[in-house]
């Protein structure tokens, strides 16, 4: 175990994951951190489990028999590792792949910007596109008037899959929202937590290959995850609804109020002109109007 690991967990949120790529996961980043939490997300192959409770106390299970979404899979997640006493907690997906020394890297560049009085909240590698393979890595954009430290880029906000999240910070901010379910969880909390005060890192020396959704999808410059409807249409309803909050800029809200329905276009173009397709987005962006928000009634359970 390296230095500090024993303040430092790490947790990822599972849902029918694939064997070999969750165990080169946990070996990748199990040297950093004194414990890794999982949480089941309603899907787990029986053989998979057996397998990962030989892995205890060092690996520890936290299974739901139902899919309550991502947001409370994370919030259950940050509330383990402060109640086994750990300061940080890196959070990934079951698609995360992270190399060797990634955490205890994000962990130094913390430790640095918390010196310098940044106050950081997350601190995250640099999403890549897996070699040989076609996905869309998110994209980062800086924060306006903050300057770097530390190495690290101040940014308007990470996905969680690979952001190292202090606990401290994520009581007072408060935790990701449930009724956001699946989409948008990150983007939400990263701007609550600027608006409190703290702030988001990127350091772009640690890079993470990473996947979202299905592929992409292109239209020229235009690129986006190819996801399936109830991701798309959960991802619409709540950047929709976050039009409304406050501590969202009103320049991001300006660039969502016109890449919004162009994702839309590109995405029903995609699905071949699907009228259905093209209600059930519409249904989603009048949802987020209303505020309907909370599990998608299309998303899977288990």
């Amino acid at each position: 175990m390296g230095a500090g690991a024993g303040r430092i967990a790490a947790g990822v949120v599972l849902f029918g994951p694939q064997r070999d790529r969750l165990l080169r996961l946990i070996d990748a980043v199990a040297p950093d951190v004194g414990r890794i939490f999982l949480f089941v997300n309603g899907r787990l192959d029986g053989a998979l489990r057996e397998e990962l409770r030989t892995l205890a106390p060092r690996v520890e299970l936290i299974e739901s028999p139902v899919n309550f979404g991502i947001a409370t899979a994370l919030n259950l997640l940050a509330l383990a590792a402060a109640l086994a006493g750990f300061e940080a907690i890196c959070l990934f997906d079951q698609d995360s792949r992270p190399g060797p020394g990634m955490v205890a890297a994000l962990a130094a560049t913390r430790e640095k910007l918390v010196l310098a009085g940044a106050f950081p909240a997350i601190v995250g590698p640099l999403m890549v596109t897996p070699t040989g393979e076609s996905y869309k890595a998110p994209r980062v954009f800086r924060r306006a008037g903050e300057d770097g430290t530390a190495g690290a880029t101040p940014v308007d906000f990470l996905a969680t899959s690979g952001s190292l999240l202090d606990i401290a910070v994520f009581r007072q901010v408060g935790g990701f929202r449930d009724d956001y379910f699946i989409d948008a969880v990150d983007l939400e909390w990263c701007f609550r937590a600027w608006a409190a005060g703290f702030s988001i890192w990127l350091d772009p020396r640690q890079t993470m290959p990473h996947t979202v959704g299905e592929g992409q999808i292109r239209a020229g410059a235009v690129r986006m995850p190819r996801q399936k409807l109830f991701r798309m249409a959960t991802y619409v309803r709540n950047n929709v609804y976050g039009l409304r909050l406050r501590h969202l800029p009103r320049g991001f809200r300006a660039r969502q109020v016109i890449y919004l329905p162009a994702q839309c276009l590109l995405y029903w173009r995609d699905q071949r002109y699907d009228l259905a397709v093209a209600r059930r987005l519409l249904k989603a962006a009048a949802d987020g109007l209303r505020g309907h928000l909370g599990p998608p009634a299309d998303a899977p359970e288990n």
